[in-house]
């Protein structure tokens, strides 16, 4: 694991960091909207902390993820299979019960293996040999149907996934492998698993000498190790979110839509990365989740207070970066306490995290 600030800004102290925030924020942790000076978001300083970030646009983002780390990868994968006598890996593509293509930390299982976000359903990784993809025809005289040649990646069109999975397994040699096979059973949030029972079914009953094997972890194992490339992605991703929030401040006064609030933060991070948020859900009167990443119709009161789960997107990678805060005034009793409580907890958090 790698220390890292999650911040927008890597040359000196540009941008707006959460560490930053959070030191001014504990002067003044009751404070609301209507006396920002006191918040750790006080304008002109935010504003002076935040011009690198609020100039942030797509073209400033990184477009696609090196072959080299695509690479990367794959051997990462394949020293899991060597470790598990595995000859062929068989990737369904995993959401994590989650309303959007990329899992908050990109690592929908897929996508994490060719880096491209097009439909893509399933990935043949061979312990030796080339990587097929099988995919709808969408991906055809699009960008990442190149991006898939230049990494040697072999897309196949399918419009019947087995019959593809048990061409591709009969080319690379694998009637009696040892093969496992990824989201079938127990994987993150989906406990019964994504894959199509008629296409296991027809896939096991093509190698009766084969042996599947279910492996919900392999892929965790591999991805929860980050390369600078990836690390590179999601401090991006911070600034983004941080975009999002700098939003949400600008627009969240008593008598606001909470709708107005929400879209002003999804097209402030759109704009900057452009890719839809992994996750905006802000609420009040509960967690900010209980908006189910939607706009809501409830009008803002004053002395409520907003949370948020606000997730901006770099290739794919999301960094959730919330601040709480009051809608106009007066703060809660309990406001000041729980607020420097959290601030306290997060600096305890901080100081755990070291390489190892």
């Amino acid at each position: 694991m790698t220390r890292q600030d999650a911040r927008p800004g890597m040359n000196g102290n540009k941008g707006l960091t959460r560490r930053s925030l959070l030191q001014g924020a504990s002067v003044g942790v009751a404070a609301s909207v209507l006396a920002p000076a006191v918040s750790g978001w006080s304008e002109p300083q935010a504003a002076a902390r935040g011009a690198a970030a609020a100039k942030l646009t797509p073209a400033q983002l990184p477009q696609a993820w090196s072959v080299n780390e695509i690479h990367r990868r794959w051997q990462a994968a394949r020293d899991q299979m060597k470790m598990a006598n595995y000859d062929c890996l068989l990737v369904c593509q995993h959401h994590s019960g989650e309303m959007i293509t990329e899992r908050q930390d990109g690592d929908a299982d897929v996508e994490y293996l060719t880096g491209i976000t097009l439909p893509l359903k399933w990935v043949i990784l061979p312990l030796n040999g080339t990587v097929t993809a099988l995919s709808t025809n969408q991906i055809r005289r699009e960008p990442e149907e190149k991006l898939a040649q230049d990494r040697g990646i072999e897309v196949k069109i399918s419009n019947v996934w087995s019959k593809d999975i048990i061409d591709s397994l009969k080319e690379k040699g694998l009637a009696s492998g040892r093969i496992g096979v990824t989201n079938l059973v127990d994987s993150s949030r989906q406990t019964e698993g994504e894959v199509a029972y008629t296409t296991y079914d027809r896939v096991l009953k093509a190698f009766p000498q084969a042996k599947f094997i279910a492996d919900a972890d392999i892929l965790d194992r591999v991805q929860i190790i980050r390369s600078a490339e990836e690390i590179a992605a999601l401090e991006k991703s911070v600034a983004v979110g941080e975009l999002g929030l700098r939003a949400m401040f600008a627009t969240a006064k008593p008598g606001v839509i909470h709708r107005e609030v929400w879209l002003a933060m999804y097209n402030a991070m759109v704009n900057a990365s452009g890719e839809r948020p992994w996750r905006l859900s802000i609420n009040t009167g509960g967690g900010g989740n209980s908006a189910l990443n939607r706009p809501l119709e409830k009008v803002l009161k004053a002395g409520e207070i907003l949370t948020q789960e606000c997730t901006g997107t770099v290739l794919g990678y999301g960094t959730q970066v919330n601040h709480s805060m009051v809608i106009g005034a007066p703060a809660p009793a309990e406001w000041a306490d729980a607020s420097q409580a959290c601030i306290d907890t997060f600096h305890d958090m901080l100081a755990l995290v070291a390489p190892g």
